[in-house]
């Protein structure tokens, strides 16, 4: 009978910026394998030292040499318990057990291998920060130690350690999402909430800035070439296509287009509704122009629009190139505000911002702006409303093209 085996490998398919590669638990059975992302990440030395079948320990590397071995020794402990083996019965074994959840770190991996495996990896890069940040507040941390006592001394840590409000709000969420995935937890001794007893995450009130129309032209307009161009270009290409996100415009299609519009599901919201609801961009002729100009030609509709992603990389890589492509676009439009005498920042997130606001300026309706956007909550935009019709997506975003040409 064909046994399934584990081993703890380094991905060496993709180097990382800081020379590192990822750690991976590698499945295989019957002629397949799976990796499965581990949350760990070394360079090739360290990780031969990590691995090592050697009694000495090298003291910085100590703590993951025992990482690793508990993944290894953990995976083989699920493999001599599944009888027939398959790796839906494996993942649901080795990720989902939550005997191991006494200790909040073990909950913390556990729930970053599950955001991982399903590609959400900034997501669990977000997770990983928060792991972080509770790791250099306490060592070791037990389910039955969080209360508001502690939660209150970790609020007041953070903020001594120079930490945001908004920075604190997603580490706490973070941690009560963890808490949360217990399987049981007592209602009386849960410690998030409004009660006497329990602890209220603070929550910021972030001021949106967004660009003055003038400011909007002045980019438009800027006569630039070369590299800082491309960039120029792919922020306004953002700004014109409802102020969409750098990993959706990387993730687009040539499928998606039809019809002189883009229509494509947000990745942000994708894993978090049941109806897969699309958003709509009508393409104005200076987004059919970017396009054309930066668009990868093919008559192949599955290939990428841009050419950013491709169809052999893995979740990671084209996380690891999102980053890239944000980082470049907002460095360049650095050099551009600079040049232009802008003052206010220029990014892919202001250019989010800026699409909402110019609408709002030129009196579209709030809901017809909630509806390009695709917000999902009462508190983003309000009376959000569930569908729109084309022609108020298509006079509305030819309201961006009018403003840019008026200046």
């Amino acid at each position: 009978m064909k046994t399934a085996t584990a081993a703890i490998i380094l991905d060496k398919r993709w180097m990382k910026t800081d020379n590192t590669f990822a750690v991976k638990l590698r499945i295989y059975f019957n002629g397949k394998k799976k990796l499965y992302s581990l949350g760990v990440d070394l360079n090739e030395s360290d990780f031969k030292k990590a691995t090592q079948k050697s009694t000495t320990q090298i003291k910085k590397l100590a703590p993951i040499q025992l990482k690793l071995s508990t993944f290894q020794h953990r995976a083989n402990e699920v493999l001599s318990k599944l009888k027939p083996f398959s790796f839906d019965a494996f993942e649901r074994a080795y990720f989902t057990n939550r005997d191991v959840y006494s200790n909040v770190y073990t909950a913390f991996d556990s729930h970053i291998n599950d955001l991982t495996i399903n590609g959400r990896i900034a997501t669990a890069e977000s997770y990983k920060s928060a792991k972080a940040s509770l790791q250099s507040f306490k060592k070791d941390i037990q389910f039955s130690d969080i209360n508001k006592s502690f939660l209150t001394r970790y609020e007041k840590w953070m903020l001594n350690n120079g930490k945001s409000i908004t920075t604190i709000g997603i580490y706490l969420r973070s941690l009560r999402t963890i808490y949360n995935l217990q399987e049981s937890v007592n209602p009386n001794l849960y410690p998030f909430g409004d009660k006497k007893h329990q602890y209220s995450i603070p929550e910021s009130r972030n001021i949106k800035k967004a660009l003055q129309p003038d400011e909007i032209a002045k980019i438009f307009h800027a006569d630039v070439n070369g590299t800082i161009k491309k960039y120029r270009d792919l922020w306004i290409f953002l700004f014109l296509a409802n102020g969409m996100n750098v990993v959706d415009m990387c993730n687009l299609k040539h499928s998606d287009i039809e019809n002189d519009k883009i229509t494509f599901v947000r990745e942000k919201t994708k894993n978090t509704k049941r109806t897969k609801t699309r958003t709509q961009v009508h393409i104005t002729p200076p987004l059919k122009e970017i396009i054309n100009k930066y668009g990868t030609k093919t008559l192949n509709k599955d290939d990428y629009l841009f050419p950013f992603f491709t169809k052999k990389m893995d979740d990671e890589q084209k996380h690891a190139t999102r980053r890239q492509v944000t980082k470049m676009i907002n460095k360049y439009m650095k050099l551009l505000a600079i040049e232009l005498d802008i003052k206010s920042p220029v990014t892919t997130m202001v250019a989010r911002h800026s699409f909402a606001t110019t609408l709002k300026r030129a009196n579209v309706n709030t809901e017809t702006i909630s509806e390009m956007m695709m917000h999902t909550s009462v508190s983003t935009t309000k009376n959000y409303l569930a569908s729109l019709d084309t022609e108020s997506i298509e006079n509305a975003s030819s309201h961006l093209t009018d403003i840019l040409k008026a200046n």
